[in-house]
């Protein structure tokens, strides 16, 4: 599992779990990040992009032009709200890509939560949302305990 790996590897299981989705960037976008043209952070924000035409296509342009990690993000952003072929355009402007300092402390969040809770964040100009998903009953249970025990609730 990815905390076993976290563990074995003395890093933490969201940081694990971000790592390990990178892996789905193409063959040459990962060899950049490989060869540090890139950051994990750019990859990040290139696994926003559906298209792995566009992932390369973003990742060549960040490269060539040395944008930042914030740059890339809101270029992304600002490509999938343009795009009709896009599956979020045309949706709410909900932002699924935090920045780094908001990533940050919501992996921060991440180990601090039960086996089988998941984070996410979306924000947008009118608010954010905070989004736990539980694969499973008992880690709702562990969930709930947890909130429960934080909140002093009896």
């Amino acid at each position: 599992s990815t905390a076993e790996l976290a563990r074995a590897m003395g890093k933490s299981r969201p940081a694990v779990a971000n790592t390990m989705r990178l892996l789905e960037l193409p063959d040459d976008v990962l060899a950049a990040l490989d060869a540090r043209k890139l950051s994990e952070g750019h990859g990040r924000a290139l696994l926003g992009l559906p298209d792995r035409a566009d992932q390369r296509r973003f990742a060549r342009s960040a490269i060539q032009s040395g944008m930042s990690v914030r740059s890339l993000e809101q270029a992304v952003r600002t490509h999938l709200d343009r795009d009709p072929a896009s599956p979020l355009a045309n949706r709410s402007k909900w932002n699924t890509q935090p920045d780094h300092e908001l990533q940050e402390r919501i992996d921060g969040i991440a180990n601090l939560l039960p086996e089988g809770v998941n984070i996410r964040i979306k924000t947008a100009k009118s608010g954010a949302k905070l989004e736990l998903h539980c694969t499973s009953t008992p880690a709702l249970d562990s969930l709930l305990s947890s909130l429960e025990h934080a909140f002093a609730v009896r």
